[in-house]
């Protein structure tokens, strides 16, 4: 059993919710009904009843409740237990990263971090945003770097690294292709291919669609940018990126134009404020504030 399908379940009986659930703890709703179906399944029982519009504990999910209470209670003890000697003693730190690390100067960040600090060991793995909250939830990620304008600045640090602007991709002959530049309004008879919803970008499509009276027709999904600049080249449909990245995998027969409405997207190293930082991971913020400002200049 792990924690994070407590986590989700406890959620789900303070909400009464599956999907204000996921909004409370910064996951998707996927994830919760996913880790609800894996305790019920370790457990041998069912945890909710899903018939009506709110879910209501079943006979067995109440017997649970008490131990979830106490293993959540027992979990934050021993964090709390454990911080003097965290802060003092690890010289290791682990950090999650969304997958576009080397389009914001990440990876050069990182590596003149580890030339810098030979005597602290620094762990960096890539997951979607979704998934890089969870895990800094979990405790396995002491910070990570993504796009901040979804994250709550009450429950989060946020570093800001660099800003970047969303821009409309299309082959490079298609008929909107010699504007210079594009609404989104202009775009709502379109194939769209998205980033798949890990990313956020779906619903970042139907948010910013919505004002202009249409839901984007999205008929392709994936979560390589590349993959999507392919599809392009053919002709397959366009696409709304991140600038940055879509110029580092711009491929022949793809064109970028700028979009009139100006959104902004910013990538911040962000860690949970309930959580104390251990003495390397203390360091790796300090060294990635003091870089901060050369990164957003490059």
């Amino acid at each position: 059993m792990r924690l994070d399908w407590i986590r989700c379940f406890m959620a789900v009986v303070v909400t009464g919710s599956f999907s204000e659930a996921a909004e409370k703890i910064y996951v998707t709703q996927a994830t919760i009904s996913k880790h609800i179906i894996a305790l019920e399944k370790e457990m041998g029982v069912r945890l909710f009843n899903r018939a009506h519009r709110r879910v209501e504990l079943t006979a067995g999910g109440r017997a649970l409740l008490p131990y979830a209470e106490r293993c959540i209670s027992l979990y934050n003890e021993m964090h709390d237990a454990l911080a003097e000697f965290r802060i003092e003693d690890s010289t290791s730190v682990t950090v999650g990263s969304f997958p576009v690390m080397a389009h914001y100067g990440i990876t050069t960040l990182i590596t003149s971090y580890r030339k810098q600090n030979p005597e602290f060991t620094l762990q960096v793995e890539e997951k979607e945003t979704s998934e890089l909250l969870t895990e800094m939830e979990n405790g396995r990620f002491a910070m990570a770097f993504l796009r901040s304008e979804q994250i709550n600045p009450l429950k989060y640090h946020i570093l800001p690294i660099v800003k970047d602007h969303l821009v409309v991709v299309l082959y490079d002959k298609h008929p909107l292709a010699e504007h210079e530049s594009l609404s989104l309004k202009d775009l709502s008879n379109e194939d769209f291919l998205s980033l798949g919803k890990g990313t956020k970008f779906l619903d970042l499509y139907m948010e910013l669609c919505k004002p202009f009276g249409y839901a984007p027709r999205i008929i392709y999904t994936s979560n390589r940018i590349e993959n999507l600049m392919g599809m392009i080249s053919q002709n397959m449909g366009i696409s709304l990126l991140m600038d940055r990245p879509a110029r580092c995998t711009l491929c022949p027969g793809v064109k970028i134009i700028p979009l009139v409405e100006n959104v902004i997207s910013k990538v911040a190293l962000v860690r949970l404020r309930s959580v104390p930082m251990s003495f390397a991971a203390s360091r790796f913020w300090m060294f990635v504030r003091s870089c901060s400002n050369n990164i957003s200049n490059e």
